[in-house]
């Protein structure tokens, strides 16, 4: 949602106003605590939503909020606001509790005998009053408070509630839940999964589901796929992809009995639209031979250990085989993350650091306000410019675009195009401080959380200190 703010420009609060602090900590580690892409863009949905709560309640009560300006498309860890005059910890308080209450209502909504709800991003607030001086002074000391309070630990949950449980496999700071909860998949149904981590995979969003997610098998083969649909006029291409389709829907349904071969099907029963409508939409892990394994399709498609299911498996295998030769080149089977992040934010808004064009930012309400508006513009600019929602050139999968946070997915051989998208959207913005980015190349076998946490240290070790 988009804060609202008053046309006013008034830099000291001498009205009375308490200035809010408000965290969500830990949140890029919350974040890449996945197993699946779905997992991943799922996290960033659930701090969006968590934020997006924080901003409403905040106005609702008739807080004037200063930043975020826009929580519809990032996952904002810190909200800072003035309360209306005389509410301070008691309205903070409130604040805290909405977030506590949405983690209770979604454990609620997924699991049939609700566990006891963990908190997945527990709420730390300060408060700097009006007798700090005006918002510059309020804004010091609410900084100097939050830093302090960060590193003092809180411990919410009970020993006796960690007792007779194994650890979550995702998150090992969590306990397990001791069952699944009601309509997760039957592969999943095995994952030791802590309640917040099953929160994350099955909680939906009004942007779309999990299967709306690609995954790290469909990015690594997005551009052998675009390579197919080029030459979709040719009969073998059309032939061994059906192929393939064949012994998937079989798989998934649960059928196993001879049909007609691939060709003569697309004839008679199916659409080619149709064919290719799967290789884009489903066709994505099952493009490479290799994946065409028992073991693959008995967990991800949750067909059964029978002869006709490995004369599927071996009909997906020889399609896919075909395909590359066909087409000329295998499958990739690497993609990459790309963190893009402005340098020293923080100390910007302090007016400690400068921007590209040497200027500082005043440590003033309409300053910050300012800053703010230029952060969701600039985001804006970079979804436009990676044009996620349309025709998506580079194949990206978006977890979060902030303006001074990007995260993405992209396959391997798009990677550098897409930092260079980033770079040249920071052009225009010359009053916002300098940005860094990082790619990093993994398998897609290769742990997602590993990939993630790695780009990070990239970002953060290496890419922000290159001059």
């Amino acid at each position: 949602m988009v804060s609202g703010v008053s046309d006013e420009s008034r830099d000291v609060c001498g009205d009375g106003r308490a200035l809010l602090m408000f965290s969500l900590p830990g949140v890029q580690r919350f974040i890449s605590e996945a197993r699946t892409t779905s997992d991943l863009v799922s996290g960033s949905r659930l701090v969006a939503n968590l934020s997006a709560r924080v901003v409403k309640d905040l106005s609702d009560a008739g807080a004037e909020v200063v930043t975020p300006s826009d929580t519809s498309h990032s996952a904002p860890n810190r909200i800072v606001a003035l309360l209306p005059p005389g509410a301070g910890c008691e309205l903070a308080e409130q604040i805290g509790n909405g977030v506590r209450d949405q983690w209770r209502e979604w454990t609620t909504k997924i699991f049939k005998d609700p566990p006891e709800a963990v908190i997945g991003l527990a709420p730390v607030w300060v408060i700097a009053g009006p007798e700090c001086g005006d918002y510059a002074a309020q804004y010091q000391v609410a900084q100097w408070a939050l830093a302090a309070r960060r590193v003092t630990r809180s411990f919410e949950a009970s020993p006796a509630s960690w007792q007779g449980k194994g650890l979550c496999s995702v998150s090992a700071r969590w306990p397990a839940a001791t069952a699944p909860p009601v309509g997760s998949r039957k592969h999943e149904r095995s994952e030791s999964l802590s309640v917040v981590n099953w929160v994350k995979r099955m909680v939906p969003f009004e942007r779309g589901g999990r299967e709306s997610v690609p995954s790290t098998y469909s990015i690594a083969s997005a551009p052998f796929r675009k390579a197919v649909l080029a030459r979709w006029e040719e009969p073998a291409v059309v032939e061994a992809v059906t192929s393939m389709r064949v012994a998937y829907k079989k798989l998934v349904d649960g059928r196993a009995v001879r049909e007609k071969s691939a060709l003569e099907l697309v004839t008679e029963t199916s659409a080619a639209d149709d064919v290719a409508d799967w290789l884009i939409h489903q066709g994505g892990p099952w493009v490479d031979g290799s994946r065409w394994t028992l073991k693959h399709v008995r967990d991800e498609l949750g067909a059964a250990n029978t002869a006709a299911s490995e004369d599927l498996v071996m009909q997906g295998a020889r399609a896919a085989r075909d395909l590359a030769r066909t087409v000329g080149q295998k499958p990739g089977t690497h993609l990459a993350v790309v963190a893009h992040d402005l340098d020293d934010m923080g100390r910007f808004l302090s007016g400690v650091s400068t921007a590209k064009d040497g200027s500082r930012c005043e440590v003033n309400l309409h300053s910050h306000r300012q800053v703010s508006k230029r952060l969701a513009a600039l985001g804006r600019y970079q979804r436009q410019a990676l044009d996620v929602e349309g025709a998506n050139p580079h194949q990206v999968v978006l977890v979060y675009a902030a303006g001074d946070d990007v995260l993405l997915l992209a396959p391997a051989s798009e990677a550098l195009a897409v930092a260079d998208v980033l770079e040249s959207c920071s052009a225009g913005f010359d009053d916002l401080p300098t940005g860094s980015t990082a790619v990093g190349v993994f398998s897609q076998y290769t742990s997602l959380q590993g990939a993630v946490r790695f780009t990070h240290a990239l970002l953060d070790e290496y890419a922000k200190k290159v001059p």
